[in-house]
């Protein structure tokens, strides 16, 4: 069931027909909060959930990928703090109003999409890391011929 789920259309999930515990309306509020002076307590827990949730968003997505549940939707370079993706997230909600609606997560994962898409090598990349890779591998084992 909940592979059926993750594999459905994400930007088809819309928070009111679907149920949800955050929607794209509530995650700008929360992310909003980050980049404001805190001086109460609600401003506080706002950003600790923006910043949990994204969080919780990468690290779902990258156990996915990695269990080989998904394709990537997205490829977070390393240097790309958390602040800079929850920028990404808000800077997505602000060009896209009317994505409001979609379930957080969707939301996360199409904005992340956007600001770190991922790229294919280039053929001949490809193949010069192919090569690499074989070459390395006969000489583990011994079987050099150059």
């Amino acid at each position: 069931m909940l592979v059926f789920f993750l594999i459905y259309n994400a930007s088809s999930l819309k928070a009111k027909s679907t149920q949800t515990f955050v929607s794209g309306e509530q995650l700008l509020q929360e992310c909003s909060a980050v980049f404001t002076s805190r001086s109460t307590h609600s401003e506080m827990l706002n950003e600790s959930k923006c910043f949990s949730y994204i969080k919780g968003s990468f690290d779902f997505h990258q156990c996915l990928v990695k269990s080989n549940t998904i394709k990537p939707q997205f490829c977070k370079p390393y240097d790309v703090t958390l602040g800079e993706m929850i920028m990404a997230v808000i800077k997505y909600l602000k060009e896209n109003p009317e994505k409001k609606d979609l379930t957080a997560s969707s939301i996360v994962s199409l904005a992340l999409n956007e600001a770190f898409p991922c790229s294919e090598p280039e053929p001949d990349e490809f193949k010069a890391l192919f090569e690499k890779k074989s070459k390395n591998q006969k000489k583990q084992t011994g079987d050099v011929t150059d």
